[in-house]
């Protein structure tokens, strides 16, 4: 629909004074610029606002189109409030029922295949709203419209990209760091964690041609979570064997030899559930599966080969507190296994009384 006829795309400043009606001449005036000005944003075929808008009079036999305001100095506020509020064309679309609030529409066509093409209109409509701040700072002037919503949600990924992402890898660190108390071990965990988003998507974004939308921003930190669970599982496992007495390498082959299959299990079943976002109506979507499902591939592979080449090199200790937890985690699932009946019932009767509130859902 949009290829073959026109885009939805629009741009809407807004403005509200702090004082009086957004009818007021020197508001007129204010409108009117921005008005002539919005014609210059780029891909613009239509602008509309208060004071183009084409008012149709009756003078005798004729009919008389014009501009509802052609000189703001000279116009009528009472009658421009008038027709603003009363016209359907424009009432609560163009102006408030109150005449404070007022809005200059500009109507684009962006091209549908070049995914840059926003940064032109929205750059050119912050010059005009910094503009007018700094020139009228008694008047409130505000962007919306669906270009600065897609840009909105685009600075936002970048945003995450590079705050967010970055200070999840930090809590990742301090938080592996803290568990098994190996400086070496943290390394090469975030080292696979790393590797295995860059892959992914490298492999996804770069070699298949796929564009990085808002939704598939998210992949990175959804690999991040998959390839720490492979890394610790195996990297724990060898240092609880270390800390009960193994040399260091037999404690990796051993530890391969547990974890290998159950990470192999884990990783496969998580790629595949990701690719499952294929069937989404949403592009976007399926990106963001695809890039996961690759990464969590990604995550296992590096998980058996790379992580434990790498334990092989680097200095590694077992710290007594591995012990410790492995002790618990051990009596943990001896009382889990003694009162197998008990917690069975408990946890199903727990589950069916939520489940049992899935009807009171609402949309």
């Amino acid at each position: 629909m949009e290829r073959t006829y026109t885009s939805p795309d629009t741009l809407l400043w807004v403005l509200r004074p702090n004082e009086g009606k957004a009818t007021d001449p020197e508001i007129l005036a204010i409108i009117k610029e921005i008005t002539e000005r919005a014609w210059q944003t780029p891909y613009s075929i239509r602008v509309d606002s208060l004071t183009n808008y084409q008012h149709t009079r009756a003078f005798e036999d004729d009919l008389l189109v014009r501009d509802l305001v052609v000189d703001p100095a000279e116009v009528d506020p009472d009658e421009v409030l008038r027709v603003g509020t009363t016209e359907p064309a424009i009432a609560k679309r163009i102006i408030s029922d109150d005449g404070t609030t007022t809005a200059i529409f500009a109507t684009l066509k962006i091209p549908r295949d070049d995914i840059t093409a926003t940064a032109a209109p929205v750059a050119h409509a912050r010059a005009i709203v910094a503009d007018i701040r700094e020139r009228f700072p008694d008047i409130r002037i505000e962007l919306t419209g669906s270009v600065m919503l897609s840009t909105s949600f685009s600075e936002a990924a970048t945003r995450d990209l590079q705050t967010l992402t970055p200070g999840m890898y930090l809590v990742l660190a301090l938080t592996v760091w803290f568990l098994i108390r190996s400086i070496s071990g943290t390394i090469a965990t975030l080292i696979v964690v790393g590797l295995s988003a860059a892959a992914a998507m490298g492999f996804v974004m770069g070699w298949m041609g796929v564009r990085l939308t808002p939704p598939s921003s998210g992949a990175p930190t959804i690999i991040l979570t998959v390839a720490v669970a492979d890394s610790i599982h195996i990297l724990v496992t060898a240092l609880v064997s270390m800390q009960k007495g193994m040399a260091k390498r037999e404690a990796i082959v051993e530890s391969l030899r547990v974890n290998f299959q159950p990470v192999f299990l884990t990783s496969v079943t998580t790629a595949i559930g990701f690719a499952s976002l294929n069937f989404s109506d949403a592009p976007p979507f399926r990106d963001l599966g695809n890039a996961a499902a690759v990464g969590a591939l990604v995550a296992w592979v590096l998980s058996v080969s790379f992580l434990p080449a790498l334990m092989s090199i680097l200095p590694i200790s077992a710290k007594g507190s591995l012990s410790r937890q492995s002790a618990f985690m051990e009596r943990f699932g001896e009382m889990v296994i003694g009162n197998r009946r008990k917690i069975l019932i408990g946890m199903t009767a727990i589950l069916i009384g939520f489940a049992s509130l899935l009807p009171q859902f609402t949309f």
